[in-house]
């Protein structure tokens, strides 16, 4: 039977993100030395964000200096491996250093949370309606042609572009603490521009709500959906999050993932 773990290389941002979020909240790391079974657990106490380096509290001795060392730790259910260069810290303790790649481990399911059709989760994005045609402004609700996603813009007050300001409303068909994925319609694609970064925009969970400061259109693609109107899968990245919100969003979706029931997803596959 093949391994149900795959591994991703994270990018540097990602990596350095990661790091200073284990020291930050000062983790542990599980330190062996390649193809030796004993393991050594140690706290880390610094991190250098100009080399990448973490402190931790083992003493230098704890390893031959010829070793290759390999390293695991955990943040919000989801593990991290890498390679690492071990020297002599200040204190004579052992100093890790982050140079090579770091990769995340995650059974294939749990790339990507699927949040279609389990989870209602939406997404609030403030747009503004213009009137390009005349001195009258729709002000009806739009509903999406599509039907399928519980979509709407909600009309608010007249805004200073020349329009109204609104928020559009669009249920979420994946989720991870880097992005999301929607499905649109006609109706709704006129505002997903490619590079387009939306500003403050709203994670409604059924439990609790987040906003994500900067949220970028990162591609918008076509597909037939089952009612065989014109659809679109919109990309979005979430672009330098904060180490907490990056934290509180990936708890959430290890949470749901959790919760997921593996004959519910069958049912939903066979529908």
């Amino acid at each position: 039977m093949s391994s149900q773990t795959f591994f991703t290389k994270l990018d540097a941002e990602e990596k350095a993100k990661k790091l200073e979020s284990l020291a930050f909240y000062k983790g542990k790391v599980t330190l062996w030395v390649k193809n030796q079974k004993e393991k050594f657990d140690s706290k880390i106490v610094g991190f250098s964000q100009i080399d990448l380096s973490l402190n931790t509290d083992l003493p230098v001795a704890t390893f031959p200096s010829s070793s290759q060392l390999l390293c695991s730790f955990e943040l919000n259910g989801v593990s991290y491996f890498a390679q690492v260069k071990h020297s002599p810290a200040v204190n004579n303790t052992l100093l890790l250093n982050f140079t090579t790649d770091l990769f995340k481990s995650e059974r294939r399911a749990n790339f990507r949370l699927i949040t279609f059709p389990k989870y209602q989760i939406f997404a609030e994005f403030d747009v503004i309606v213009k009137d390009n045609s005349s001195n009258v402004i729709d002000l009806k609700p739009k509903a999406s042609q599509t039907g399928l996603f519980k979509q709407y813009l909600n009309l608010v007050n007249e805004s200073k572009e020349g329009g109204v300001s609104s928020f559009l409303r669009i249920q979420l068909q994946d989720i991870s603490a880097s992005g999301m994925g929607l499905h649109v319609g006609n109706l709704e694609k006129d505002y997903f521009k490619k590079d387009h970064v939306f500003e403050n925009v709203r994670l409604q969970f059924k439990d609790e709500s987040m906003t994500i400061p900067k949220v970028q259109v990162m591609y918008v693609v076509d597909f037939i959906n089952k009612e065989k109107l014109p659809a679109y899968k919109i990309g979005l990245h979430f672009p330098n999050l904060s180490i907490s919100l990056d934290d509180r969003l990936s708890k959430k979706i290890n949470t749901l993932l959790k919760d997921l029931d593996p004959n519910t997803d069958f049912e939903n596959f066979i529908k």
